[in-house]
């Protein structure tokens, strides 16, 4: 079934579709009115909607049965420093398909990332609208919350957010990774991914000093985007797996 993201907000019994999604629908797809449609509010809510009516601009439906689903346990959220040639939306693509929580675009000492202004603000609706289209995908029920741009030192003033931190390092010492995931009190991790050649030691040690744990990804040296796929993928299954009732 074709699925169609309904924020929260416009949420009722008959929805009025503009913009992106309406023209996907009415353009692309060219639905027909009396088809029905998955309708997901990215908070685990889902609905059929059967279209009632279209025109230029707009796709009317009317939604039906709505059931929610818990949000799955515990929470990924992914700081990912922003690497070049746009592949920060490959990024944001596969960790939304893994069922990440949130997204942080991270700037590092060693990113390269000059956008300002109103090319910033584009950028930022270009990453939520990547984020929609992943969600829609791949069937998840939840859109995760795409941060700002944000900076190494914002970002480790919010570590007191999180249950647990860890920063992805090719300088260790390592401690287990699996028994550091398996408190059934955890919720909320966060990880924390580096950009070409690394965090900084300066970096590393600041993040250690401010709660992280160093964890490794094997004995190769990764390219950014593998790195946090992998990382969000390694993760999540230890977690799941030594907490499977969370």
């Amino acid at each position: 079934m074709i699925r169609v993201y309904v924020p929260a907000e416009q949420w009722s019994s008959e929805t009025v579709l503009t913009g992106e999604e309406a023209h996907h629908l009415a353009r692309v797809l060219r639905v027909r009115e009396g088809e029905t449609v998955l309708c997901l509010d990215g908070r685990g809510r889902q609905a059929n909607g059967k279209i009632s009516r279209l025109s230029g601009r707009e796709v009317v439906l009317s939604l039906e049965s709505p059931t929610t689903a818990p949000p799955e346990k515990p929470a990924i959220t992914l700081a990912s420093a922003i690497p070049g040639q746009g592949k920060i939306e490959e990024i944001i693509n596969q960790a939304v398909q893994l069922g990440v929580a949130g997204f942080i675009p991270l700037l590092t000492q060693r990113t390269e990332f000059k956008l300002s202004g109103d090319r910033l603000q584009a950028k930022q609706r270009r990453f939520l609208q990547v984020a929609v289209e992943a969600m829609k995908q791949s069937g998840s029920l939840f859109l995760p919350e795409i941060a700002p741009v944000t900076s190494w030192r914002e970002c480790l003033d919010d570590f007191s957010r999180y249950d647990r931190v860890l920063i992805a390092s090719l300088q260790g010492p390592y401690p287990p990774l699996k028994p550091i995931l398996s408190s059934p009190k955890l919720r909320h991790i966060l990880i924390l991914i580096g950009p070409e050649g690394d965090f900084t030691l300066e970096e590393v040690d600041q993040a250690v000093t401010a709660g992280a744990l160093r964890f490794s990804l094997g004995p190769h040296v990764l390219r950014c985007e593998t790195a946090a796929i992998s990382a969000v993928s390694v993760v999540s299954h230890l977690a799941r797996e030594v907490s499977p009732a969370l």
